[in-house]
């Protein structure tokens, strides 16, 4: 192929989709025309309509324009053109074209001879429409009403039809130019404001200003200090939103305006755009016959409006409420690194992938909640007062603190200089090179000392509580527990079957160790170590490092290791210090569940067993009253042939055979505890080696604890003694009281 006709191709193919492009796409395609049948406007395409015009029954005609380019970033701007250039309201011009789009024929008349039939209207309409689309333009009127309410409709070029249509859209098309125009007294974009100035009926007078990207700063004796933000926008936002409920003039500037009671001295808002351009707004007074209304213009634009008058309240709002109290303003996300630093200390912690940590490629993981409190605290403390002026500043000596926050955006840090305060519970706080002082509480000065302690992660990872398979814990209550099996045992002072929940939420509690807080680097007189209140130690057995001790940042256990948790002295609210002896000279607090996990004997709840299934002979004695009774087959008998309640008994048994200790309470028996018996339980079973030997139970006095509500017990050869349920303990008594003989001794 020559080049010369790859070219002509190429261009043939150029020029068909254009044609495509610019024509086609405004075409209607067969599933939209069939769509559409039914609808007055059957072509009609709203996205593509460019242009339009009204003439409503006031005589007034009104021309618009699309604005160009707002479809791209999801936005319908329209523009009045005729009979003056001003901003449309874009929510009215999009419900007239609603109400164009779905306009549905209710009837048709069909011929040309009905078209100039005064009954229609349609030689004079009382309303006139257009609407362009890529150039092509469709007229319609709307003239006189049916005997069914409906109106008629007819369009330009249709000679032979016209419609009968909903009387409603009459009342959508009937728009005049206050209809049509935009509500909004100020239509400039206030986002790019630079300086906002007020000055209120109320006395309230200040100044706003920032620099580009800049934050917001109240001008307070000269001095220019850190705005509240948020007020700040409430403020913009209330010159934004005001509206207009009605028009009252166009184009009246100078001596216009003070006709209408808005000279220039009353209260008013001056916004200096980043373009160079101001709004002056002025607020005059009441409307007339309109409640809560007030006239407004922008004197520039010589536009008065009657608008509500909730907008002044903002105004009038006094200028203490437009200081910024707060050390910081920032977001917690957009901080990307936090440095602390005091004379002779400092502490940097850097944002990776979402975790706080101490710089460095395996820097240490902080606390994360330390760090988010820090911040938290910085957000939102609130000074007692601000001192403005170079004056405050005099006489300053080195900071004692400083706290910088690097934000992601904007890319500015936030730097905190924090002085003595003349009291001791206050601090003095700059704001970067800001001429003034915040007058903030200590605990923040507290909070920004470079502590790493006060930062470390508060779990240490020992490793997994599966791998516990000793702990030895003395001083509290001294025991030892093994783990064979997956079983844990009781092996000293008594060899028993341990509480197996209670021993592994202590292993759980030993292989990563929760602190309260980390309090010193190493161990002095006042932590208590010199005469430890308990030491846990705990041996743990593995055979392969997990990948986190493979690099290091958990210490590799592998083979038998020995962890010892020691517990010092009191700290208060039922807290102990505590270090890894051996390990970490580092001094932390361990709260509640530490202490009390070994302030008991871990024995088995169940050490009290009675197999109901397996008794063959029960004695039970309370006092000087006693029952006996033996099972011979499915039935049981009392000692001499004694009544009872068989019911009764049966379910005590069960309960006894389902009966479990509420807590274990002492290695070894107190004997003066026991010197008053309230119930003996004494049961032979058939499976027992020693068939005449019985399991004896010996119950002593209620404790002391009514919330516990239990008896102390023990088994009569056992030295470790228990807290039994009260309920069943009183159900057994009066089952004794009720069957056992009056006169029957022991």
């Amino acid at each position: 192929m020559k080049n010369r006709t790859v070219i002509i191709v190429l261009l043939t193919a150029a020029l068909l989709l254009g044609f495509i492009f610019f024509f086609e796409r405004d075409t209607m395609t067969t599933s939209e025309r069939k769509e559409r049948a039914d609808r007055v406007f059957k072509a009609f395409k709203r996205d593509a309509v460019d242009a339009m015009t009204i003439r409503g029954t006031d005589g007034g005609e009104v021309s618009l324009e699309r604005v160009k380019d707002t479809e791209a970033i999801g936005e319908e701007q329209w523009n009045i053109i005729a009979p003056t250039p001003l901003d449309a309201d874009s929510a009215e011009v999009r419900s007239v074209l609603s109400a164009i789009d779905y306009l549905i024929v209710g009837r048709t008349v069909r011929g040309k001879e009905h078209r100039n039939d005064a009954r229609y209207g349609l030689t004079s309409p009382r309303v006139t429409a257009s609407f362009s689309i890529r150039g092509r333009t469709v007229s319609f009127g709307l003239g006189a009403q049916a005997a069914d309410k409906s109106v008629y409709l007819a369009i330009d070029g249709e000679e032979d039809a016209f419609y009968a249509v909903e009387k409603e859209f009459l009342e959508a098309m009937d728009k005049s130019l206050s209809d049509l125009r935009s509500k909004k007294l100020v239509t400039s974009d206030l986002e790019n404001a630079t300086q906002v100035s007020v000055s209120s009926k109320q006395g309230a007078t200040y100044s706003l200003q920032r620099t580009s990207g800049g934050p917001w700063q109240l001008d307070v004796q000269g001095t220019p200090i850190l705005a509240a933000e948020d007020q700040v926008q409430a403020l913009v936002q209330a010159v934004k939103d005001i509206k207009a409920a009605s028009f009252v003039a166009d184009g009246a500037t100078g001596k216009a305006l003070d006709e209408h009671g808005l000279p220039e001295e009353t209260t008013a808002v001056i916004v200096h755009l980043d373009d160079g351009k101001t709004l002056s707004i002025r607020v005059g007074g009441p409307c007339e016959g309109a409640d809560h209304q007030v006239r407004v213009a922008v004197a520039e634009h010589g536009i008065i409006i009657c608008a509500e008058d909730d907008f002044i309240p903002i105004l009038d709002r006094p200028v203490a409420r437009l200081r910024e109290m707060r050390p910081a303003v920032f977001l917690d996300g957009d901080v990307s690194s936090i440095a602390l630093s005091v004379p002779d200390q400092a502490l940097t912690m850097e944002k990776v992938e979402g975790v706080w940590q101490v710089p460095g490629e395996d820097g240490p993981e902080l606390e994360q909640s330390a760090v988010t409190d820090l911040l938290g605290a910085l957000r939102e403390t609130t000074a007692t007062d601000i001192l403005p002026g170079k004056e405050a500043l005099a006489g300053l000596k080195e900071p004692i603190a400083t706290a910088i926050l690097t934000l992601v955006e904007p890319d500015r840090p936030i730097e905190l200089r924090f002085y003595k305060g003349k009291t001791r519970d206050m601090v003095r706080v700059q704001r970067g090179d800001e001429a003034a002082l915040l007058i903030v509480p200590v605990g923040l000065y507290d909070q920004v000392r470079p502590n790493a302690l006060a930062f470390r992660k508060r779990k240490i990872e020992i490793g997994e509580a599966e791998d516990v398979e000793k702990i030895a814990i003395k001083g509290g209550v001294s025991q030892i527990l093994e783990k064979a099996d997956g079983i844990w045992r009781l092996t000293d002072p008594v060899a028993l079957e341990a509480d197996g929940m209670a021993a592994r939420a202590l292993a759980e509690q030993l292989a990563e160790i929760q602190v309260d807080a980390f309090v010193a680097p190493r161990a002095n007189s006042t932590h208590g170590f010199d005469q430890p209140h308990a030491t846990v130690t705990a041996r743990l057995i593995k055979e392969e490092p997990t990948r986190e001790e493979q690099t290091e940042k958990i210490k590799d256990r592998t083979q038998s290791t020995d962890v010892i948790l020691e517990i010092g002295g009191a700290t208060g609210d039922n807290q102990r210090f505590a270090r890894l002896k051996g390990e970490d000279p580092t001094v932390f607090t361990v709260g509640a569940k530490y202490i009390d996990a070994i302030a008991a004997p871990m024995v088995a709840r169940d050490f009290i067993d009675i197999d109901d299934t397996d008794i063959i002979n029960i004695s039970l004695t309370a006092g000087e009253q006693s029952i006996s009774l033996k099972q011979t087959g499915e039935a049981w008998s009392a000692e001499n042939n004694a009544p009872f309640d068989e019911t009764a008994f049966k379910r005590l048994l069960a309960d006894l055979g389902g009966m479990k200790a509420i807590r274990s309470a002492a290695f070894g028996v107190d004997e003066a505890a026991f010197a008053t018996e309230t119930l003996v339980i004494k049961t032979w079973s058939k499976d027992h080696p020693d068939k005449d030997k019985p399991t004896t139970v010996i119950v002593g006095p209620r404790t002391e604890n009514e919330k516990e509500d239990g008896y102390v017990a023990r088994l009569a050869d056992v030295a470790v003694t228990v807290v039994l349920p009260a309920r069943i303990i009183d159900e057994a008594v009066s089952f004794i009281r009720k069957s056992a003989p009056q006169d029957a001794g022991l």
